[in-house]
């Protein structure tokens, strides 16, 4: 059995947030404009960290080390972008309503 960091990110794109946008690896945007927003997606710095694994050793493993449930500590880093900065300050909100 392998662990895919892309299957990790393809399931985590196919979750359902009630108004928000999810991407995987293959589809993150290189930018994102206002209208796309809110988004989240992987992070283009550093999206996997870690990565230690080790055979389970509790009393309800059984078998050799190659058998048996095995530990993986892994961490996926995600960007989430809810709006453009200041976009809710009197200034630019004028700024965008006079357009």
């Amino acid at each position: 059995m392998t662990l895919s960091s892309s299957d990790v990110a393809t399931g985590i794109a196919a979750l359902s947030i009630s108004g928000i946008t999810i991407k995987d690896l293959h589809t993150m945007p290189e930018q994102v404009n206002a209208r796309e927003t809110p988004i989240l997606f992987p992070s283009p710095d550093g999206f996997i960290s870690g990565g230690t694994s080790e055979p389970n050793t509790g009393p309800v493993t059984f078998g050799t080390a190659s058998t048996r449930y095995w530990i993986v500590d892994r961490t996926y880093t995600y960007v989430y972008l809810h709006a453009v900065v200041g976009s809710e300050r009197g200034l630019y909100l004028s700024l965008i309503q006079d357009q």
